[in-house]
């Protein structure tokens, strides 16, 4: 009976104390980032996920990657979510019958999300399980709801008098009404992206944001989506201000001053967003900018409160009443975790909001022209970083409330704080890259970028794993700290005995295990990273690049019938109206510098260098002519495109056009002065450093054509509608992907590009392949070198590339995939192939 009443003392705790409560939801939402955690990033290339995947029984379906990731984001927020609701609960008065209403609400809410949608979305296609998630969402909008009716701030029993808070005049207490305001708002969030997933959910729209970020055209759900994403995150910052704020009993001027902005900046961020579907969509994103002002500024009103009374109160159990700087800043310094909730704030502005409104201001000058991969790069580090810091700030409070002290207090905050402020200061860097490196130039920054990032997550993470499995092996304790906890919350039995141990041996004991714990798994962690890291890529001794005869001859062709085929991830219907011939490989840089000398010599194309002159026409709005590059070039006359003013459009008026630039480190194409070669070894790999102009000036001087997006898509995967040329899945040997360890990629430098039909079944000394040709024969239609393709889309300048490269991760490999670039482009990882007319009987085309 003993152990039957102490499991039910055990569940009492965790189901229905604070402490309890918020404890479990940490640690469920640890457990899933540690194991979801293995299926991305440096993970992929170690092969852990593999290993995860086959160990666990994962069900993983390449056309449903996004479909999953949206789930496991829900998964990861409900907890979150909940975790907020309860500080929220048990930091501002209501009944207490309306507190458990709540807390048991929106617990059951985030479990059932949690297993059904994470068994849904990982285990198989339950329809069941789907069914389970969805009403974990909708009772989680019931719990939020319940919420909001608590916090009615026009209660007269809520009222407040004390001139030190700020209240209006009749005694309505501000700083509830922005509890309240906040509820609103992400409950009216909730239904934004309900609405959007209504559509989009049933398993053939499912889209990630950061995908469609350069779409000319967006539906009214697809903005839904984008602004769901955006204000949900930003109202978990606010209300965590908000609780942190009663942690530091947040009052006087800058309480009085703080309050109204946070309302009125959650109010203005709220029409913002849903102002995207309404005719105000032109303006909404100046309302958005203009909202997250006055709540950045109560933010930082907050702390001009917090720090001087983490001084003051710090001093004071010193007995000194004058200190130095010198004294005030290691007073400010001696509690992480009080310091670290505002720091982080702080530190949010230096990665996440100043980039934010950076990228927002200078999006035509900085992110609209780089390739679009890079785009996508930044806005999902934005959205992370934000998402991570805010959620280390509940930590710090959480660890509070639990009764962390002494040591394991003082190496839990600074260690929160030393990886994670490391992990996204990368990350912040490697997003903002391209404004300080190129591409071919790029790999010490992202080694070094990632190197740190790894090293700040894993502290981060063993630190908090640490933590974790102290309270976990506390629990199992017949008078551990849970008992204390539970009888705080007022729910545990009088005759409870007391914990022999004392609350000074605790405390020195939890330190003590904190400590080793964190040291242990950190360097056991980075043992394993820094061992894994150092597998690198097949060695090659001799000249480079190492020459192999793959057997794969370029310059062939094979015929695509006209007809249909699946497009598309969501394998739509799609048909082909006539047939056509493409190219087997891409076209390598001895077919490139062929074409350059005829050209050349035709006066099809001419050598120019600076100054750099841009092409006729009017200059404002103009693309970049250069493409960045400011010497010697390649150019080639284009007629111009039909000029539509769209929002982001930039003109591209007849002119000379970039082809090539000359003389970069990075190129394989050499000039002489007078004629073009390649340079020694890299004559069969695919020509790379080519713009759009480059590739259709190719393609017309030999009576050819780029093919279509259609085109591309039919020839890359045939009409059966797999996810890769080859079939279902991906791995080292099929293609030439990032960190594919093939021969060809060199430590601390970008992977270089393979021969074309490389990957065709053969081994290479001790590296073997894959026969990765498509239905229709087509060598590197995955990876090696993106692709561009001919499309012209009316209202964007925008040029479209498919295949990805060297540079991706697999899933970027998928047909479906494409990025999009200036025409000025030209980068190491872009190539092309042709397509043309069959012959017809009589020989003709």
């Amino acid at each position: 009976m003993s152990a039957v009443a102490g499991l039910g003392a055990r569940l009492e705790y965790l189901f229905r104390s604070t402490k309890g409560l918020v404890l479990l939801a940490v640690g469920l939402t640890s457990l899933v980032t540690a194991v979801w955690g293995m299926l991305s990033g440096p993970a992929i290339e170690w092969g852990i996920k593999d290993v995860v995947v086959r160990v666990l029984g994962m069900r993983l379906i390449e056309a449903e990657r996004e479909g999953r990731i949206i789930i496991l984001y829900h998964a990861l927020a409900m907890p979150v979510m909940a975790i907020l609701v309860y500080l929220i609960t048990d930091v501002v008065r209501m009944k207490p019958r309306q507190r458990s209403v709540i807390n048991t609400t929106v617990t059951a809410a985030y479990l059932l999300v949690m297993f059904g949608g994470l068994g849904f979305a990982y285990f198989g296609r339950s329809w069941l399980l789907h069914a389970v998630f969805l009403f974990g969402l909708a009772l989680m909008f019931y719990g939020g709801c319940l919420l909001a009716s608590a916090l009615w701030p026009w209660s007269r029993e809520y009222r407040v008098r004390d001139p030190a808070y700020a209240h209006t005049r009749s005694g309505v207490d501000l700083e509830r009404t922005a509890f309240f305001t906040m509820t609103l708002a992400a409950l009216g969030s909730a239904l934004f992206g309900a609405a959007a997933g209504a559509y989009y959910g049933n398993g053939f729209q499912t889209f990630l944001a950061e995908n469609i970020i350069r779409e000319t055209h967006k539906s009214v759900l697809q903005y839904a989506v984008i602004g769901h994403l955006h204000i949900m995150v930003a109202l978990v910052a606010v209300g965590t201000t908000l609780v942190i704020g009663r942690w530091y009993d947040f009052k006087g001027l800058w309480h009085k001053l703080a309050m109204p902005l946070m309302i009125f900046g959650t109010v203005l961020l709220t029409l913002g967003v849903w102002g995207v579907v309404t005719p105000l969509q032109p303006v909404a994103h100046t309302i958005i900018y203009v909202g997250a002002t006055p709540a950045m500024l109560a933010a930082l009103f907050l702390i001009f409160h917090g720090w001087p009374k983490i001084i003051r109160e710090r001093l004071a159990e010193q007995g000194l009443t004058r200190a130095g700087f010198g004294r005030k800043l290691a007073a400010l310094l001696h509690d992480p975790l009080k310091f670290g909730v505002t720091w982080q704030m702080v530190f949010m502005n230096f990665t996440v909001s100043g980039v934010g409104i950076f990228m927002a201001v200078t999006l035509n000058e900085t992110m609209r022209v780089w390739f679009s991969r890079e785009e996508r790069i930044t806005l999902t580090g934005h959205w992370h970083i934000l998402s991570v810091l805010t959620a280390s700030i509940i930590l710090f409070y959480v660890a509070d409330q639990l009764g962390l002290a002494g040591r394991a207090r003082k190496w839990f905050g600074w260690l929160i704080i030393l990886g994670s402020d490391l992990a996204f200061a990368a990350v912040t860097v490697f997003g903002m890259k391209r404004l300080f490196v190129s591409e071919y130039a790029q790999q010490p920054v992202v080694d070094l970028t990632m190197i740190l990032t790894d090293v700040g997550l894993i502290l981060f993470l063993a630190v908090l794993a640490s933590f974790l499995v102290c309270r976990l092996v506390d629990l199992f304790k017949a008078e551990g700290r849970w008992r204390a906890e539970l009888a705080e919350a007022g729910l545990e039995d009088e005759d409870t005995p007391p914990d022999p141990g004392g609350p000074a041996r605790t405390r020195r004991r939890k330190g003590a295990d904190v400590t080793v714990a964190t040291l242990v798994l950190a360097i056991a962690v980075l043992a394993g990273a820094v061992g894994a890291g150092g597998c690198a890529a097949p060695a090659v001794d001799g000249d480079w690049p190492p020459v192999f005869d793959t057997g794969v001859s370029p310059g062939t062709w094979t015929l695509v019938p006209a007809g249909g085929f699946l497009s598309g991830q969501f394998l739509e219907p799609t048909a082909v109206e006539a047939d056509f011939e493409i190219m087997v490989t891409p076209v390598t840089n001895a077919e490139y510098a062929a074409f350059l000398n005829e050209a050349l010599a035709a006066g099809y194309v001419r050598v120019s260098g600076p100054p750099a002159t841009r092409p006729a026409g009017p200059e404002e709005g103009a693309v970049d002519f250069t493409g960045g590059f400011t010497g010697d070039r390649v150019e080639v006359w284009y007629p111009g495109d039909e000029f539509h003013g769209y929002k982001h459009e930039k003109r591209v008026d007849a002119g000379w056009w970039l082809v090539m630039p000359l003389g970069e480190p990075v190129s394989r194409i050499l000039f002489d002065g007078e004629s073009f070669s390649v340079r020694p070894g890299y004559e069969r790999h695919p020509v790379t450093m080519v713009t759009w102009f480059g590739a259709k000036a190719f393609c017309d001087f030999r009576g050819w054509r780029l093919p279509t997006e259609l085109e591309w898509e039919k020839a890359a995967r045939g009409t059966d509608g797999r996810p890769y040329p080859w079939g279902d899945g991906i791995g080292p040997g099929y293609a030439n992907y990032y960190k594919s360890r093939d021969p060809f990629e060199r430590k601390g430098r970008i992977g270089d590009t393979t021969p074309v039909g490389f990957y065709n079944g053969r081994r290479y000394g001790g590296f073997e392949t894959a026969d990765s040709r498509s239905p229709y024969g087509l060598y590197d239609a995955a990876g090696n070198v993106g692709e561009w393709t001919g499309n012209v889309y009316a209202g964007t300048h925008l040029r479209y590339v498919r295949g990805g490269s060297k540079g991706d991760y697999g899933y970027d490999l998928r047909v479906w995939t494409r990025f999009s670039a200036l025409p000025t482009y030209a980068s190491p990882s872009v190539g092309f192939r042709c397509v043309r007319t069959p012959a017809s009987p009589d020989g003709g085309r």
